[in-house]
């Protein structure tokens, strides 16, 4: 199995000096991700790859440590405010997207419509778990779990009688009359 790699790095426009601070998590550290701002890939298309140099600020243990990660190396270089950072959002800091919610270019590109070939990468990238690969491949549930599983079941479906919360109750919509209009 490859090892992952996940780490907060800076990427620097040796032209004009601007600066990104990010993340990222790789199975190819010679990988040349340098960012996902879209001012910093518009400097990419006009500068070249090679007028910029990303230095790796700090190697995290594993995926969650990441984003508490880059919000202190961006924290600490005041990315977000400083001029010369390509940084123009906190987005992992805490309730970031609870209070702003995504941008629309953001929902426009997670709702579609998605190309065949967008399709076919999903496809490919998703992680293959059947067979010898799934976790719980040649083991058995226990009889304890398998009555767990049973009582999670039985929560889920509705509720008969004296169990419904609705019980003896009048129906929300009882004496109410509806008129359907037709659009024409």
């Amino acid at each position: 199995m490859k090892k992952a790699y996940y780490f907060v790095y800076m990427t620097t426009n040796k032209i004009n000096g601007l600066k990104y601070i990010g993340q990222h998590c790789t199975y190819n550290l010679e990988d040349e991700y340098l960012g996902s701002s879209d001012e910093l890939n518009e400097d990419l298309k006009i500068y070249g790859k090679e007028n910029f140099q990303r230095v790796i600020l700090e190697d995290c243990k594993d995926i969650f440590d990441l984003a508490k990660k880059e919000s202190y190396w961006q924290d600490y270089f005041n990315a977000e405010k400083d001029d010369t950072f390509y940084n123009t959002n906190h987005w992992n800091s805490p309730n970031f997207l609870f209070k702003h919610g995504h941008t629309q270019k953001a929902k426009n590109k997670m709702k579609g419509p998605k190309t065949e070939e967008h399709k076919r990468n999903m496809r490919l990238n998703r992680a293959d778990i059947s067979g010898e690969k799934n976790p719980m491949y040649g083991k058995k549930h226990s009889s304890d779990s398998i009555q767990k599983m049973k009582e999670g079941i039985k929560k889920k479906r509705p509720q008969k009688g004296k169990d419904n919360p609705m019980y003896g109750k009048p129906a929300w919509n009882r004496g109410k009359t509806w008129k359907y209009k037709k659009n024409r």
